[in-house]
């Protein structure tokens, strides 16, 4: 089947009663196709800007609840079930999903925990021209969150690393663009993340440096930049430097899954493997687990598992060797 064939008929199976499709200028047979299944297709003139199109979306979106897929985004089967049991809750939510952003060319596939689902409501609006977020109105509203087991797949990113760099280059247009309009830290994160698809640490730095220089960021995203510059230190064999930054990030998030895992590492290959061991364990137990935040990135549970037994491999042969 086709890319959007494909999409529709993942949502079709039992879950949605209505699809809504805004077209922003495809050249093929995307919308005739999209019909066929019963979609509500609309147009709308792309104005460089993804919230614009999203919020058109939401206009025309009639039914009680929201779930909101890219064309390049498919909802898991193994997700049905649960999909089902919320819509049938009578309370305004929104739902944490996992984004399963799969990268078969570049070997960086990640996992992002994000709000997906959520209950439908005129006032609610998406903001940011690139990586467009719905958090800030949902907590606008009073939302309750929670956390889900609900998986999408996000085929976006499994591309050529050519083609990847070009997506990451037009999303630095528009994100650059709006943080020169009005700097947000949101906006200054989303910046770092797209040069760091670009492999330019000097500017990731840049952008990570003004969000720990600015007072009002969150914690979150300064635990983020932390973790980053860890990461760095790290690569070069600088680990003094690196868990003294990793130190810094986890005083201001402790729960984050891919501080954790770096602190675990540092430890590991420093001779500390009572503290590598404490901090793969919480890595993995809080990988999932913290409804506050508005996003986290998280880690494939395989690889918390791997560098666990790593570590208790390595932990075994000290106690031997002594």
């Amino acid at each position: 089947p086709t890319s959007i064939e494909a999409f529709i008929v993942g949502l079709v199976k039992g879950i949605a009663d209505e699809i809504v499709i805004v077209d922003t200028g495809s050249s093929d047979a995307t919308k005739n196709i999209a019909k066929k299944y019963g979609a509500k297709v609309y147009d709308f003139k792309w104005v460089d800007d993804f919230s614009a199109a999203r919020n058109f979306a939401l206009q025309k979106s009639t039914g009680n609840w929201i779930l909101y897929l890219a064309a390049d985004e498919r909802l898991t089967e193994s997700s049905v079930k649960e999909v089902k049991e919320i819509l049938n809750i009578d309370e305004n939510l929104a739902v944490h999903c996992l984004i399963d952003c799969i990268d078969n060319h570049n070997n960086k596939a990640s996992v992002i925990k994000y709000t997906r689902l959520f209950r439908n409501n005129p006032n609610l609006k998406f903001y940011g021209k690139v990586h467009e977020q719905i958090v800030r109105s949902i907590k606008d509203l009073n939302y309750k969150t929670i956390d889900s087991n609900i998986k999408i797949l996000h085929l976006g990113y499994d591309i050529p690393k050519a083609e990847l760099e070009k997506k990451a280059e037009r999303n630095l247009t528009l994100l650059l663009k709006e943080f020169a309009e009005k700097p947000t830290i949101y906006v200054a994160f989303q910046i770092a993340q797209s040069y760091g698809v670009l492999d330019d640490s000097k500017n990731v730095i840049k952008y990570f440096d003004y969000i720990l220089a600015t007072p009002e960021s969150p914690k979150l995203y300064k635990a983020h930049a932390y973790r980053y510059k860890a990461a760095k230190a790290f690569e070069k064999g600088d680990y003094k430097i690196a868990l003294n930054l990793a130190n810094k990030g986890f005083q201001l998030d402790p729960n984050q899954p891919l501080l954790n895992m770096l602190l675990a590492k540092i430890y590991l290959l420093t001779g500390k493997m009572e503290e590598s061991l404490k901090f793969i364990f919480k890595a993995y137990q809080n990988n999932v687990s913290d409804t506050e935040k508005e996003f986290e990135l998280v880690i494939d549970t395989r690889s918390v598992l791997y560098l666990a037994l790593q570590i208790s491999s390595a932990a075994k042969s000290a106690e031997n060797f002594n």
